[in-house]
């Protein structure tokens, strides 16, 4: 019971094996019953068969938090045995002494059915829990196991999945190893160092508890065997609340799974301590050194070599990104504000292997993640916002965001990107969730949610800064109120100006409608005459006629000798005159080109149908959007004109009614 508290769950069994080792001769088969001394050993809670239930139930406990489901699963089966074999031999025993008038006292047997009953009580937990690790052990397998490649697109996918079931299983058992580097893969996936250094030191604390405990037949179940004393580790510290310091830290790299301890270390670099990641590895450099001393060509040795190479490697990452980060502080100081964003982007290139990446689009390249690349987004984004790149600046915020869910800083930036580039409902929504935060963490600074920032929540902002933002959200809304001012007048002005055109168009249509007008709305190229032709009276027009029949009577013998000659031109003109079929095939680009339909290339009976088609057919042909030559322009006006026209029923006939009429 000791071991178990202090976490040695597998020195706990090799001391249950060993207890049952010493108990096995009792037997309620070979009971003598005419043994009263005997039969009482049998009914003692500290001893005997009672005994032998207890250490057996605690011996699938301890295999159930090492996680060893096979023998746990035996212990279960071996404890509920000795109870049926308890049970009978209480009663056969209480039988006799009925027979025989022996006496038994009381206490005795009541105490130990009350342990029989916990132990059974504690047999059908474990059998619960062994079904529970059972059920996520077979999830896991069927999603095909956690992703080891926590740099690749699917592992944060399939590892978000499964580390639900990962966090499960540990808590029925925490002794577990492989669900424990599990769970360091599945947060170093996810990109959650914070959580994963936090969960690496509160196990080097939950280890050190056993220091000192195995010692003579239990020392070759020391897991860290070359582990230097604890001077600093405090097994007290709660790794929830306080970081470790840079020499316990040192003593912490020593007393976690060996799988696990260069996540443990390259979390602490991205969460920005230095100081400790660079103790961690002189530790880890040291405890290598002193655990193998055998030849040079030995597997050891060979792996001995390849962890050193990589603490070197580690230490030359901790150095560049202090030297990078220095001097891309310095250069924003300065005012240098587009050397200092390459600096930062330098510092992000650490953990990746796409060399040069960052000089086009920073934030679209996943990033190792961290304190350390937030904190890198966030300061190009201010560089950018000195620069006046608020589009950029703003996508580096939401890179930060990616990696910290509610990264104040981050948030009130790019609320702050979003007013200078007018899109002033993202930036109420961001200054809003911004406050919303504050609000929330002043009214309850004690509490903690899953997406708040680990090293900047609402707490941290000061009752002045949060005046100065709600100033700023004033300004924008009252921003956004002009905005919508503006767009408002512009659409009523625009409204009322095509009003206007339609109904000018409307009445020269009407006025021309029955009548042969001398000219269309459309040869005015859109706008109408500037005031309309006067009507003339009846007298007048009585007048006109009269003197035009009596001009006709005068001029009759002219116009008969003239006739012939009229004839010939118009036969002449006629002959000349193109046929439907050659206008239908002119080009639109040519300046001659005059007549609607042969502009539309379609001939003069085609449908409506068919004008629609050809009209298409030609602006996509030459619409200036798609074709780059200099008189597209004209010629596409020259089609949208042709078009309007002919789709039009009532404006066709008039067009078609306007062709017909000679022309003198």
């Amino acid at each position: 019971a000791g071991l178990m508290m202090v976490g040695a769950f597998a020195a706990a069994t090799s001391d249950c094996r060993k207890a049952l080792e010493h108990l096995k001769d009792y037997n309620p088969l070979s009971m003598n019953l005419d043994n009263e001394a005997e039969l009482m050993s049998y009914l003692r809670a500290d001893g005997g068969i009672t005994l032998m239930s207890k250490i057996s139930a605690r011996l699938g406990r301890a295999f159930m938090k090492l996680g060893n489901i096979e023998d746990a699963q035996k212990a279960v089966e071996q404890t509920m045995r000795i109870l049926n074999s308890a049970s009978v031999c209480h009663q056969k025993i209480q039988a006799h002494a009925a027979q025989n008038g022996m006496s038994i006292p009381r206490d005795m047997q009541g105490l130990s059915e009350k342990v029989l009953l916990q132990c059974k009580t504690d047999a059908v937990l474990n059998m619960a829990d062994l079904k529970k690790i059972t059920e996520d052990l077979n999830g896991i397998e069927r999603m095909g196991g956690v992703v080891k490649d926590i740099d690749s697109t699917v592992a944060s996918n399939i590892n978000r999945q499964i580390y639900p079931k990962i966090n499960a299983i540990l808590q029925i058992a925490p002794g577990n190893v492989e669900m424990q580097e599990s769970k360091v893969l599945c947060l170093a996936s996810l990109k959650r160092w914070s959580e994963l250094s936090s969960y690496c030191e509160g196990l080097a604390c939950a280890n050190i508890l056993s220091e000192g405990v195995f010692t003579e037949d239990l020392k070759e179940l020391n897991s860290y065997p070359k582990s230097s004393p604890s001077m600093y580790l405090q097994s007290a510290i709660s790794t929830d609340d306080e970081l470790l310091n840079a020499r316990q830290v040192a003593e912490a790299v020593q007393w976690i799974p060996r799988r696990i301890v260069k996540l443990y270390m390259r979390s602490l670099r991205l969460e920005e301590r230095y100081i400790e990641a660079s103790h961690a590895c002189v530790a880890m450099a040291s405890l290598l050194e002193s655990e193998c001393n055998e030849p040079i060509w030995s597997p050891n040795q060979r792996r001995q070599k390849a962890w050193l190479n990589w603490i070197e490697k580690e230490k030359d990452k901790i150095r560049k990104t202090m030297k990078r980060k220095d001097e891309g502080d310095s250069c924003y100081r300065q005012g240098e504000y587009l050397l200092a964003a390459e600096k930062y982007a330098e510092v992000l290139l650490i953990d990746s292997d796409k060399i040069g990446f960052y000089s086009s689009s920073p934030w679209e390249c996943e990033t190792a993640g961290g304190r350390l690349h937030a904190v890198l987004h966030c300061n190009r984004a201010a560089c950018l916002m000195a620069l006046r790149l608020f589009d950029e600046a703003a996508k580096e915020c939401t890179a930060a965001l990616r990696l910290q869910t509610n990264y104040m800083k981050a948030l009130l930036r790019r609320a702050r990107c979003y007013a200078r580039l007018e899109r002033f409902d993202e930036s109420i929504s961001e200054y809003n969730h911004w406050s919303g935060l504050v609000q929330e963490a002043k009214a309850n600074p004690y509490a903690r949610n899953e997406n708040d920032c680990s090293f900047d929540r609402g707490t941290d902002v000061s009752d002045r800064d949060y005046q100065k933002t709600m100033a700023e959200l004033a300004e924008v809304i009252k921003l956004k109120k002009n905005q919508e001012q503006k767009l408002r007048e512009a659409a009523e002005n625009a409204k009322r100006r095509a009003s206007s055109a339609f109904n000018r168009r409307q009445q020269w249509y009407d006025q021309q409608e029955g009548t042969s007008g001398p000219r269309r709305w459309d040869s005015f190229n859109g706008s109408s005459p500037k005031r309309e032709p006067n009507r003339r009276s009846y007298s007048t027009s009585r007048r006109n006629a009269s003197s035009f029949r009596s001009s006709t009577r005068h001029n009759s013998t002219n116009d008969s000798d003239n006739s012939s000659s009229r004839k010939k031109k118009s036969q002449q003109s006629k002959a000349n005159k193109p046929s439907p079929q050659r206008k239908a095939k002119a080009s639109p680009t040519s300046s001659s080109v005059t007549c609607h339909y042969a502009v539309l290339q379609v001939l003069k009976t085609v449908s409506q149908s068919d004008i629609k088609k050809a009209y298409h057919k030609l602006a996509l042909k030459y619409h200036p959007d798609k074709n780059s030559s200099d008189s597209a322009a004209d010629v596409f006006r020259k089609i949208k004109l042709a078009y309007e026209t002919l789709s039009n029923e009532k404006s066709r006939r008039l067009y078609d009614m306007e062709r017909s009429q000679p022309r003198f």
